[in-house]
């Protein structure tokens, strides 16, 4: 298994597990070690960077299939999963807010990796919160939302950056491109 991430009070984790040449979604209860499939896309299907919900009750992570490259939302209670993102761009490295109200994820929907966040709501549109020439990926946010802090993609590898957390509060944001 790789690419674990807590829940709260650390009662559980997920992590991408690898079957067969794909990889799924799992929940691993910390103290029985009971495992549960929480998605298997089947076929050659991938699944990457999974984020769990500041309240422990959804996971957030990059599902590749054919004909879909972003997010998925997973809800731990019922099962039930939705695409975030539903498009050719490629979505990586979401984080919840510290609300739970939203995600910040790194995409490549203008060409270059930018920061988007996407609220939870259903029908709700993805916002460039970055316009960068190099990339930038990796979001980390603060528990109190005062801190996002990413990987800027430079000519010598890779540097930390710190972006206004005033662009998370930036409803009127232009939507991100198609």
């Amino acid at each position: 298994m790789r690419e674990p991430a807590c829940g709260p009070g650390a009662r559980f984790y997920v992590a991408v597990q690898l079957v067969e040449g794909r990889t799924r979604l799992v929940r691993v209860d910390a103290e029985t070690g009971a495992l549960t499939v929480l998605v298997d896309p089947g076929g050659a299907g991938q699944l990457a960077f999974p984020a769990v919900s500041p309240d422990g009750t959804q996971v957030v992570a990059t599902e590749i299939t054919s004909g879909h490259r972003g997010l998925t939302l997973v809800d731990l209670a019922s099962g039930a999963r939705r695409a975030l993102t539903n498009d050719n761009a490629l979505s990586l490295h979401a984080r919840f807010t510290p609300d739970g109200r939203s995600v910040v994820y790194a995409s490549d929907r203008s060409g270059v990796l930018d920061l988007y966040r996407v609220d939870l709501e259903p029908g709700s549109m993805p916002h460039r919160l970055t316009r960068t020439v190099t990339g930038v990926t990796g979001p980390a946010l603060s528990r109190d939302g005062q801190t996002l802090v990413a990987s800027m993609l430079v000519a010598r590898g890779e540097d930390l950056v710190r972006v206004p957390t005033s662009a998370l509060l930036n409803t009127l944001a232009a939507p991100a491109p198609p």
